[in-house]
């Protein structure tokens, strides 16, 4: 998965063979760093 650092949302997207799941965790302004994990629940830990 990859954490995308976008203006209004922060998204965790999944690149799965039968398309994509995203996930919105957190809808603010956000200037961090770009993060990937190898599982959904790992992202969603660190956000955590």
């Amino acid at each position: 998965p990859l954490i995308a650092n976008t203006n209004r949302e922060c998204k965790v997207v999944i690149m799965l063979k039968t398309g994509t799941e995203t996930i919105v965790v957190n809808e603010d302004m956000t200037s961090g760093p770009v993060l990937k994990f190898i599982i959904v629940r790992q992202a969603y830990d660190a956000y955590q």
